[in-house]
């Protein structure tokens, strides 16, 4: 006897087995509700509050899309602020009243302040001024003290120191040249010319033609040279802002003074002499010689 084929079984998937859980768990719940004794009443609840909520959802307007929902809470934030405002301002008037008071004050104190703050200024302003008069003194009697000349005894103008190892003694270059020139006979030089300080001979001076370059006695002082005008400077700079009087000395220094007008004047003249006689020293002639003299007014 042959047995018919049985079909083959079907798989048993998880999308099979769902709706009859789903049904079973409905019914479950539908028995629950029946042996309740609140069953009948819920629904009737439920669909009057869902035909308030309705009712209310429908008395609001809709919202257009793209509109801030959070610019409708803003009137409300501003009538609240306007409300606080009226309710504090009887209490800021009378902080107002009192401010008003303490002005005229606060005002004078601070008109007093201003004063003594103008006063410290003008102190300062003459301590500054007294110290510029003080400082110009104290520099312009530094020149007189170590940068006076030995033959004139007035400040160095062009100093020139003299070549032998053994002086060194610095003059203005005018008043040695006037020195130097009145040693000079009808042309020549004598065997020994020496220095008007320490009496140290000079260099021979040749009386031929070329002469050598160290037979000139001079050599240009460069660094008190450089100190001198600095110094000369600091008292114009001391004097600049300073409107009080001040001594006749000082008054000489500053920017029109006749010292200072005087020194420049002694060191152009200097200059241009001592630079005349070191160009054409190695070929001056006699007579050139007593011509420079001459110049010089010795």
């Amino acid at each position: 006897m042959v047995r018919p084929a049985q079909e083959p079984s079907r798989p048993t998937t998880r999308s099979m087995t769902m709706p009859s859980a789903r049904r079973s768990v409905r019914l479950r719940r539908d028995r629950e509700k029946a042996k309740s004794p609140l069953s009948l009443s819920l629904p009737v609840a439920s669909a009057g509050a869902q035909s308030c909520s309705g009712s209310r959802k429908r008395k609001r307007p809709p919202t257009p899309a793209g509109e801030d929902t959070s610019l409708r809470s803003k009137p409300r934030k501003k009538r609240a602020q306007i409300k606080g405002i009226c309710e504090s301002a009887p209490g800021s008037s009378g902080k107002a009243a009192t401010r008003e008071e303490a002005l005229p004050s606060r005002e004078k104190e601070l008109e007093e302040q201003l004063e003594r703050v103008l006063r410290a200024e003008r102190e300062l302003t003459n301590v500054v001024k007294d110290y510029g008069v003080h400082a110009a003194e104290a520099t312009l009697n530094h020149l007189e003290e170590h940068y006076t000349c030995p033959l004139c005894f007035e400040i160095l103008a062009c100093p020139y120191t003299l070549i032998p190892r053994n002086c060194g003694h610095t003059f203005c270059a005018t008043c040695i040249l006037k020195w130097f020139f009145s040693r000079l006979g009808h042309g020549y030089w004598p065997e020994t010319v020496d220095c008007p300080m320490c009496r140290s001979a000079l260099p021979y001076i040749p009386d031929q033609i070329p002469r050598p370059d160290f037979s000139f006695p001079f050599t240009p002082n460069r660094t008190t040279d450089s100190a001198i005008r600095g110094l000369i400077n600091s008292v114009l700079h001391d004097l600049t802002d300073v409107t009080t009087t001040i001594s006749t000395t000082l008054s000489d220094w500053d920017k029109d003074g006749h010292s200072r007008q005087e020194w420049f004047k002694r060191e152009r003249a200097g200059r241009i002499d001592m630079t005349s006689l070191a160009t054409k020293w190695n070929t001056l002639k006699p007579i050139e010689f007593l011509s420079f003299k001459a110049r010089l007014e010795v």
